[in-house]
């Protein structure tokens, strides 16, 4: 009830002047007038000394004495207008793998940050099993898995994306157009090779046979492209991990189609079958950005 008194009388008290005054608040000389008026009426005194006709201003031993609780008392308002809009009343607690946290979800966070500036979002990187379990006890709100296993009662459980994969080698000069690759007529010595999935393994088996020939084999995506040094060595990887390095590298590496490629990388995702309304809330949100992205 005191807001827009306070307001008029402090800045009438910084300019000195009731037309200028009105001037620094936006508001018209008999607005900041009739402010000052109602808030001396409620305080029974008078807080500055104006007359008819002048523009200038004294401000009395009341409003001296009074001066000191009304900048208290705008800087109530000011904290008060922040906690609008800075506080963040929404937290989410997001888990994935490394390969997903690094390659394909970078995007899904990205748009959460910049559409829900009241969100605090805490992302982790947990093993499969371990997300399994932080959503089962609701240390997780949300869990993404890159394949589908067996989850707890008060789990559930449903696909969101798959993606495809391709051919990742050095540039060369006869690689400077991307062409689509027969892997099983490249070099199996020189394959560097990541277990991607069940479905990706069975038909690495069935198409390149096995695997007892591979000098390496890798359980981290990002080390690929550091051990990807001559020419005649290749990797095939899901289509985001391509993008990724062709991204930050793309004077290196190229990135081809495969003739008769795997059966696409599936992903999940989790979450608690009774979640809070604050955690359906960010839930909501996620589901909305995912929709977008994917």
């Amino acid at each position: 009830m005191y807001y827009l008194g306070v307001s008029a009388f402090l800045a009438i008290v910084k300019e000195q002047s009731l037309r200028a005054a009105a001037d620094s608040i936006h508001v018209s000389p008999s607005a900041i007038s009739y402010r000052l008026k109602e808030l001396e009426q409620k305080l029974g005194v008078t807080l500055i000394e104006r007359h008819k006709g002048v523009d200038s201003i004294r401000v009395t031993a009341s409003g001296k004495a009074f001066l000191p609780l009304a900048e208290r008392f705008q800087d109530v308002l000011n904290d008060i207008d922040r906690f609008g809009v800075t506080n963040f009343n929404l937290h989410l607690n997001i888990s994935a793998p490394n390969s997903m946290n690094m390659y394909l979800l970078p995007p899904l966070y990205s748009m959460l940050y910049q559409c829900a500036p009241r969100m605090t979002l805490r992302i982790h990187t947990e093993h499969t099993e371990e997300s399994v379990e932080s959503v089962s006890t609701k240390v997780m709100d949300i869990a993404f898995l890159a394949r589908e296993v067996s989850v707890p009662s008060n789990v559930l459980m449903s696909p969101f994306t798959e993606e495809g994969f391709c051919l990742l080698r050095r540039s060369g000069p006869s690689r400077e157009e991307p062409t689509e690759v027969d892997v099983a007529q490249l070099d199996p010595e020189k394959e560097i090779f990541w277990r991607w999935s069940k479905d990706f393994q069975l038909w690495h088996e069935r198409t390149l046979g096995s695997l007892q020939v591979r000098r390496v084999q890798l359980d981290m995506a990002s080390l690929i492209p550091d051990l990807l040094v001559d020419e005649q060595q290749w990797s095939i990887v899901v289509n985001s991990v391509g993008e990724w390095v062709r991204k930050i590298r793309p004077d290196e590496f190229v990135v081809e189609p495969i003739k008769d490629a795997p059966p696409a990388r599936k992903y999940f995702k989790i979450t608690h079958k009774q979640p809070s309304a604050e955690v359906c809330e960010g839930l909501s949100m996620v589901e909305r950005c995912l929709t977008t992205l994917f």
